[in-house]
């Protein structure tokens, strides 16, 4: 019995619990995209994957299977498009064959029973979910969880809206949740000192491998000065732009919170670029609502995502509605509160919109999103947004179905524990769980 480790969250998490299921007698295989990789997995058996690719390169290409492969959905090549407006280059498209041929060589040669990754959109990871399908392998797919701080997502499909989440009202209907956790209590054997050395231990080996050409081609590339930005724009130097306090927002707004410009949520499980087309959307529906409407007239307060300040620049979009006394865009503010004193919440896909189902708000996605499910989210679209909202706002919440449907995915769907401050009960936990997968 084997495992394989893909990337792992920025911890040793995948790291314990290999050499954990080692003390089960279950071999434990890492593959490495870059230092960083190297580091996280000490003590973990790795194949280094770029030098592998680089040396089975040129390959002999079968079209068919490349014409696949480069069809599957994933991080990068939603980045390019979306982002670098680019196609995925030659050397590119022969790099991912290369290496969907060698992880199917490793699969079999050493008897891989089960595959673990973080996250299921990064080109490695959707690329080695086709094999795994295609070789009948498990895998599980892990990711922070809804529910800060103290859950983790494990799921055996996907995450977000690939998870394995029952789509069905009448699913949650009658549901009952009776074992539960405290998930705002964190018990953790790991400071939060050693948390951050561990991060930029991780940080300077992935840039070493960088600069010595050792790491594979990244989802995301690590560059310092954005977090030095984010901090100089946050905590040192002040907004020139007048924001409105929470206590000065109008009393009928709908609140619209910006996602991360460049997260896979935004780029594979939506049709926006970037967050100035969905503000764009928003403000036309709203618009054609308010025409509709005239004397109910609502006005709408977005938010920019705290992981985009002082990284990507709206300074040119906020001007251009800067007369429109019925737009208002935030760059801090307490979420909670905004959601709070909001008529409608409208998001691509965020996890704000089960906070605001949490604290029994009306919710619309404009995106993918597995909790827009009917009676629970509203599903909508740029031709039907006006009248979505129109339809949402006359409506009353099925608070009962909305409480059960979050009980689930708090007490259920979630495992109690953080990928960053955890303890050796939680690895085991995690541990005792994929052997029964693999067994």
């Amino acid at each position: 019995m084997t495992v394989l480790f893909l990337q792992s969250p920025y911890s040793f998490l995948f790291r314990d619990i290999g050499l954990e299921l080692k003390n089960k007698n279950i071999n434990s295989y890492a593959l490495t995209f870059n230092l960083g990789d190297k580091y996280i997995y000490k003590g973990i058996k790795q194949f280094d994957i770029h030098k592998m690719i680089n040396k089975e390169l040129p390959i002999k290409i079968d079209e068919k299977k490349m014409n696949k492969i480069i069809s599957i959905e994933n991080y990068y090549s939603k980045k390019k498009e979306k982002i670098l407006n680019e196609e995925l280059t030659e050397d590119e498209k022969k790099y991912f064959y290369a290496y969907t041929e060698i992880l199917k060589k490793i699969i079999k040669k050493k008897d891989i029973n089960m595959i673990l990754m973080q996250n299921d959109t990064r080109w490695q990871h959707a690329l080695a979910i086709y094999i795994a399908n295609k070789l009948n392998i498990d895998y599980l797919v892990f990711e922070l969880g809804l529910f800060r701080p103290n859950t983790i997502t494990i799921d055996s499909k996907g995450v977000n809206y690939n998870n394995s989440i029952p789509r069905e009202k009448g699913y949650y209907e009658n549901i009952n949740i009776k074992e539960k956790f405290d998930y705002t209590k964190v018990d953790s054997e790991i400071s939060e000192f050693k948390r951050n050395l561990i991060v930029s231990k991780y940080m300077f080996y992935y840039k070493l491998g960088e600069i010595l050409g050792k790491n594979s081609i990244e989802n995301k590339k690590i560059r310092l000065v954005d977090y030095f930005n984010r901090f100089f724009k946050t905590y040192i130097k002040k907004s020139k732009r007048n924001e409105k306090k929470i206590a000065e927002l109008p009393k009928n707004y709908i609140f619209v919170p910006f996602q991360v410009v460049n997260d896979s949520q935004t780029l594979v499980h939506s049709d926006f670029n970037n967050m100035k087309e969905f503000a764009e959307t928003v403000i036309k529906g709203v618009n054609n609502y308010n025409n509709k409407i005239k004397d109910k007239k609502i006005s709408l307060v977005f938010k920019e995502h705290p992981m985009d300040v002082g990284k990507v620049k709206y300074d040119e979009f906020y001007d251009k509605y800067s007369d429109n006394q019925n737009i208002i865009f935030l760059k801090s503010g307490n979420t909670k509160k905004l959601i709070k004193n909001s008529k409608l919440i409208i998001t691509i896909n965020s996890t704000v919109g089960i906070e605001a189902l949490e604290m029994h708000k009306k919710v619309i996605c404009l995106g993918k999103a597995f909790y827009s499910i009917d009676g629970i989210a509203q599903k909508s679209n740029d031709e039907n947004l006006a009248t979505d909202i129109e339809d949402i706002l006359s409506k009353e919440l099925n608070e009962n179905l909305i409480n059960n449907f979050i009980d689930y995915l708090k007490y259920n769907y979630q495992y109690q524990g953080n990928e960053y401050y955890y303890n050796n009960k939680q690895v085991k936990r995690i541990s005792k769980m994929i052997l029964k997968y693999i067994k």
